[in-house]
């Protein structure tokens, strides 16, 4: 992902381009989607809440600062509207359903199951961490930010996890 587009499509947003808004959800939806869809673990809440997201992008983009993160910033966003979400309807999804792709091959349908069932496994902090770095290619200091959790607390976790799914999978 173009860190450098995101983040002038972000500034073209803060002076009302709708046009701007367009690109960036087309830039960006897949990977908000999923990352919603690991937290919520239900397709139609999934698509529903990445629309919302980026409603709220384009009404926040204004508090946008100009640092290069808007992918962090999107998934900060992402975050806050999934949990409030949540906490408001007071309940956790659970349904399990698989994520809809867009090539129907078979490998990247077993990938996506083996992957969904891993993550599952990891406590919640422990997977949005994992799909973080690894799904939303983000660097631990930007996930420590978004997590609000100190940087080495990150990094302990992540390596922890993954040294616990190499152990049970055998080289994950």
């Amino acid at each position: 992902m173009d860190k450098k587009k995101l983040d002038l499509l972000m500034n073209k947003m803060k002076n009302g381009d709708q046009g701007a808004l367009g690109e960036l959800y087309d830039m960006t939806y897949l990977d908000i989607y999923k990352y919603i869809y690991s937290i919520t673990k239900s397709s139609e809440l999934a698509q529903d809440l990445t629309h919302d997201v980026f409603i709220q992008a384009y009404k926040n983009a204004p508090s946008y600062s100009n640092k290069g993160h808007a992918m962090a910033w999107l998934i900060t966003l992402s975050r806050n509207l999934t949990y409030m979400y949540l906490r408001k309807s007071n309940r956790t999804v659970l349904l399990d359903e698989p994520i809809e792709q867009s090539d129907d091959s078979m490998d990247q349908v077993n990938n996506s199951i083996l992957f969904k069932t891993i993550i599952n496994e990891l406590e919640e902090t422990d997977r949005e961490i994992i799909v973080l770095h690894i799904v939303e290619e983000l660097t631990f200091n930007e996930i420590s930010k978004i997590l609000n959790i100190n940087l080495s607390t990150v990094l302990s976790r992540y390596h922890r996890c993954i040294k616990k799914l190499k152990v049970k999978y055998g080289g994950v």
